[in-house]
């Protein structure tokens, strides 16, 4: 895909947070992406073309619920992800089926602003 093609760091778009209904192999069970139609993306994750570790989780029989979205940028989707891995910090904490005690940053959580609180259940393809 050419470079272009990239949305830029401040391009409005969802950010949202996938719940799997158990873990994968590799102990994972949440996804955090973003993207400009969310309802696109979201049909490729469950028809498993989408990110490697949603592809997984479907290849292993896990189902896919969405459990938040934000309005929000890919800049501060890469900042979240950053947190996640610099403190090996589950998304737990901002996923409201499971009990998390992982707590964002302040700053995190300002930016990141109120959930949808949209709760979409979405069946296994």
């Amino acid at each position: 895909m050419a470079a272009s093609a990239y949305p830029g760091p401040d391009t409005p778009g969802t950010i949202y947070l996938l719940h799997f209904s158990g873990r994968t192999k590799r102990g994972h069970q949440h996804y955090l992406g973003w993207s400009r139609d969310v309802e696109r993306r979201i049909r490729q994750h469950r028809s498993g073309t989408g990110a490697g570790e949603t592809k997984k989780a479907v290849a292993e029989g896990l189902k896919l619920t969405v459990a938040q979205t934000w309005e929000g940028t890919p800049d501060l989707e890469k900042r979240l992800k950053e947190w996640h891995r610099r403190g090996r910090k589950a998304f737990s904490g901002i996923c409201p089926f499971c009990p998390g005690d992982a707590s964002l940053p302040l700053d995190l959580v300002r930016e990141l602003g109120e959930a949808s609180l949209r709760i979409h259940r979405l069946r296994a393809s």
